[in-house]
């Protein structure tokens, strides 16, 4: 069973696996709690693991510019101020979800064995 303490922990745990929010009580339960230990180890995992995609350099997908252009044009027919905003979005919506999953699979690569 969870203590209390766990508790507060595990809605802190961004912040403590950081180290920017670290406050005696949480710190001291951390020191003790090994289930915390271990919480707290994955975030800095998963921390370190989003920093190293920080400097990966992806090419865009070569259906990214023909998505784009599809969803510029499909809003041709709205009036103007409202396509730009339309196209805006969807293209950033492409450019997110094409990341996304390039991250994804790179992160899943890295960890299947070899």
């Amino acid at each position: 069973m969870r203590s209390p303490a766990c508790s507060l922990v595990e809605s802190r745990l961004p912040a403590i696996a950081s180290g920017t929010n670290q406050r005696r009580l949480v710190a001291r339960h951390v020191s003790i709690c090994l289930r915390c230990q271990a919480e707290a180890a994955k975030y800095r995992r998963l921390g370190r693991q989003l920093a190293a995609l920080r400097h990966e350099s992806l090419a865009a997908p070569a259906f990214l510019a023909v998505a784009v252009d599809a969803a510029i044009a499909s809003r041709a027919a709205v009036p103007e101020d409202t396509a730009a905003v339309g196209a805006v979005v969807a293209a950033g919506w492409a450019v997110v979800a094409a990341v996304g999953t390039v991250a994804v699979v790179k992160w899943v690569r890295a960890r299947s064995p070899a």
